[in-house]
């Protein structure tokens, strides 16, 4: 069986490893929250500049004569492109 150490720097010694260890995980789990923060702030920042782009693109073809279809048309496509590759470029875990 194992005999609990009766040296008092025994103790210490795992009390301080233990210590640590705990600190580590607390670490770890601030650092996985702020990811996550950064993580969605991210996606909702690129949410927004794909529809102002996409603002921007119907804006130019309307501005330069297109009918209202053809700016449509193109803000829907620029939608579809970027989140397209957008989807497909990385996992959103990496």
């Amino acid at each position: 069986m194992n005999q609990p150490p009766s040296d008092p720097a025994e103790v210490a010694r795992r009390q301080a490893r233990l210590e640590q260890q705990m600190m580590e995980s607390k670490l770890e789990i601030m650092r996985s929250h702020r990811q996550q923060r950064e993580s969605t702030v991210n996606r909702r920042f690129t949410f927004l500049l794909v529809f102002a782009m996409s603002g921007g693109v119907a804006y130019v073809l309307d501005h330069k004569g297109y009918s209202p279809q053809t700016s449509i048309l193109g803000c829907v496509l620029t939608i579809v492109v970027i989140g397209g590759w957008w989807a497909f470029r990385k996992p959103y875990g990496s």
